[in-house]
């Protein structure tokens, strides 16, 4: 993950592949399934968006198993594979698995699902507004803003979907108000 983060994605994902390779014969062992998530985002961020979805098709079982549908990391799974299913833009496939994804998270429990419920939300309102239903992903936008109260990388990624969906439907006065305010937001934050 730290290769990852440094943004060394080849070097992540062949290292994510070598743990799984070496972890992969214990049924239930947690890591090799962790790791090939891993070689997902990385593959991913190379721009092999197939490769990852074809990885988080294998994996979703698997976490089901180990961790369970509803678990954190099961979830954030799900929703890193949307990402990559609106990358390839299939984006009514990637609407309808954050509106799962979302539905889920907001009445989990825990530290995590928050965080998971808001990232898919956002990843819903930028399917929405790829699909051409603009006031759907307005009102989501305001729905998410208006739960996520927090001054973070997750609001300004939402304000951005709200001022996108204002454009799409015209109102471009209010959309350039709220990219100005995206702006100020994004300054401010470290």
């Amino acid at each position: 993950m730290a290769l990852y983060q440094a943004g060394r994605y080849a070097e992540a994902e062949a290292e994510a592949r070598s743990v799984a390779a070496a972890r992969s014969r214990p049924r239930d062992d947690t890591y090799a399934p962790l790791a090939l998530g891993i070689a997902a985002l990385a593959a991913g961020a190379q721009g092999r968006h197939a490769d990852a979805v074809t990885t988080y098709d294998a994996l979703l079982p698997v976490f089901g198993r180990i961790f369970g549908a509803e678990h954190p990391q099961t979830l954030k799974l799900r929703s890193d594979r949307a990402q990559a299913l609106s990358s390839l833009a299939r984006y009514a496939e990637c609407e309808a698995e954050c509106a799962a994804v979302a539905r889920v998270a907001a009445r989990g429990t825990g530290p995590d699902m928050p965080l998971i419920a808001t990232a898919a939300r956002n990843r819903r309102i930028y399917a929405l507004t790829a699909l051409g239903r603009h006031p759907e992903a307005e009102a989501l936008a305001r729905e998410a803003l208006a739960a996520h109260r927090v001054l973070d990388r997750f609001t300004l990624v939402v304000r951005l979907g709200l001022a996108r969906s204002l454009n799409g439907q015209g109102r471009h006065e209010e959309a350039l108000a709220e990219a100005e305010g995206v702006g100020e937001l994004g300054r401010r934050l470290p």
